[in-house]
């Protein structure tokens, strides 16, 4: 996957620039399953590695980080200046 690095208030993360991470959610959840714009958000170097290894987000696990129950595996990423995480499966 070919990302483009961005720095943030948050962390230093990833742009998806291909589009990859919003193709897989779009392609299990189905389009507008969520209020997150996927090509907006950037990604944290760990959520890259994830969907790399074939693990998808699972999207109605999203909480705000600071609020994150840490049940298994979660990564974060950003969206309109929040900081989220979601768990994987």
């Amino acid at each position: 996957m070919n990302t483009r690095k961005a720095n943030t208030r948050f962390m230093n993360g990833n742009i998806d620039f291909e589009g990859i991470i919003a193709d897989i959610i779009n392609n299990e959840f189905g389009y507008g399953a969520t209020f997150i714009c996927w090509d907006e958000a950037i990604y944290s170097d760990n959520f890259i590695t994830a969907i790399e290894n074939g693990l998808i987000p699972q999207i109605h696990t999203i909480e705000f980080a600071h609020s994150a129950k840490k049940y298994g595996e979660y990564h974060h990423f950003i969206y309109e200046d929040e900081c989220y995480v979601v768990y994987f499966k």
